[in-house]
Parts: C-alpha cells; sequence; structure tokens
C-alpha cells in the first residue's frame, strides 16, 4: 500500500483507493459487483455494527464519501486535521456481510440503477464504453448492473479490496511520518493483503482507540510512503490510468 499526503488545506480529507475495485475487474458472473460493493461502505465489520461505525464518525464530526467506477474503487472521509489518525481504523474494517447489510447494499444498488437509467448522459456514456470497447469486455460491460448478489458481492470484495497496489491519501498532514505510522497501526490487522506476510513477524499489543482494540503483526513490507506531496492527492491518483 503507498501512502500520500499533503500539508494543504485546513480540513484533512483521507481516501483509500483501490484500483482492482471498479467494474473492469468484475469476472462475467460478477456483474454488478463493483457497485454493490460500493453500497456496503462503512457496513458491519471487525465487531463492529454499522450505527456504531457511523456514530463514530458523527461523533468526529467526519462526512463519509464512497465512488466506484470501471477504473476503481475509493472510500474515505472528510474531518478536522485531529480526528484524522483517529478514524482511520473504520477504513480498515474487515465487512462480515451480514444479511441485512448485504440486502440494503443491494436495494441500494438497483437505486442507483434505475437512477442511471432515467439519465440520458450516463446512459450515453454507458453506450460509449459499450462500442469503444466491445458490449462483453470487462471495460465495455455496464457498470450499473442489476446481476450482483450476495454470492458475488462477496467473491468480487475478497478477490478486489486488497491492500496490494492500494493507495492511501491525506490532506493537512504536518507530520508525514507520524501519519505513515498510524496508517501501519490501523491497517495491521487487515487480512486481505493480496500477497503473503513478511517472516518472522512477531505479535505486537499497542494502544488503540475504543471501536477498534485489536492488532497483529505489522505490515511493513506493503506500506511505502511518499511524503509532503505539494500537489493535492486527488490530482496525483487521477480516476484513470
Amino acid at each position: 500500500m503507498t501512502v500520500v499526503t499533503s500539508s494543504a488545506a485546513s480540513s484533512s480529507t483521507v481516501s483509500l483507493t483501490f484500483p482492482r475495485g471498479g467494474s473492469s475487474s468484475e469476472s462475467f458472473v460478477e456483474s454488478g459487483a463493483a457497485l454493490a460493493n460500493q453500497c456496503m461502505s462503512f457496513k458491519s465489520g471487525s465487531g463492529l455494527s454499522s450505527a456504531l461505525v457511523n456514530r463514530n464518525l458523527e461523533n468526529r464530526g467526519a462526512i463519509p464519501f464512497t465512488n466506484a467506477d470501471r477504473y476503481g474503487s475509493t472510500i474515505g472521509f472528510t474531518t478536522c486535521p485531529e480526528n484524522a489518525s483517529y478514524l482511520l481504523p473504520l477504513l480498515a474494517l474487515e465487512t462480515t456481510f451480514e444479511k441485512w447489510d448485504v440486502n440494503d447494499a443491494l436495494k441500494t444498488a438497483s437505486i442507483h440503477v434505475e437512477e442511471a437509467n432515467s439519465n440520458a448522459q450516463t446512459v450515453l456514456s454507458e453506450s460509449v464504453y459499450a462500442a469503444s470497447f466491445g458490449a462483453q469486455s470487462p471495460m465495455g460491460r455496464p457498470f450499473y448492473s442489476n446481476d450482483a448478489n450476495a454470492h458475488t458481492l462477496r467473491s468480487f470484495r475478497d478477490r478486489s479490496f486488497v491492500l496490494d497496489g492500494a493507495v492511501l491519501a491525506a490532506t493537512s498532514v504536518s507530520d508525514h511520518d507520524a501519519f505513515a505510522s498510524a496508517v501501519e497501526e490501523s491497517f495491521s490487522e487487515y487480512s486481505n493483503v493480496g500477497m503473503s506476510k513478511t517472516k518472522g513477524e512477531e505479535e505486537e499489543k499497542v494502544d488503540a482507540p475504543p471501536f477498534c482494540r485489536w492488532r497483529m503483526p505489522y505490515l511493513r513490507s506493503l506500506i511505502r510512503t511518499l511524503p509532503y506531496c505539494t500537489c493535492y492527492p486527488s490530482a496525483m491518483l487521477g480516476s484513470n490510468p
């Protein structure tokens, strides 16, 4: 995982991008899984209910956001700078796919599909992708699809939402090294890394916010850091490859 920080901005926006989380990474039977997984953001996970996750965000004055398209998927929040590190563990939740959360995500995805089908610009955009790449190609298949189910939602997330290749960007970070250490601590329990752990790692207990008390070995080999980016992270990451 790459960590990018910027000291600019008065508020702190923290975003975690999974390049493989877009619909172009769906298998043929997983159509609609990227959109459905967008709707699974900040749901129950790591022993926390959806209500508790959102309560912690609300109590810290954070505004959550999530986005997905053909190229990837992003989850994050905007808050005051002093709360950014405290809320990082909420980006590292291991989704438990509770039945009610899955049903809610699928229904929400269906609403997005209905809205997209009634929007002329979106319909045109989907048609352009199909004509450009081929209707049956990963890039040409529709992003807005109702074909996802509980099984394909989970299989796609397990395969695509991995730390290997992910990018975490944050603004209004004055101490890059301290923030990178907080990221390392917060994601030390994230099991879906996408690659093997470093041999010889030992378990280590660390202090943590009350809503995230469990930690596993640090994954130092997965985290690269780029300090003090002089431009906004969104300008570096971009939505297109």
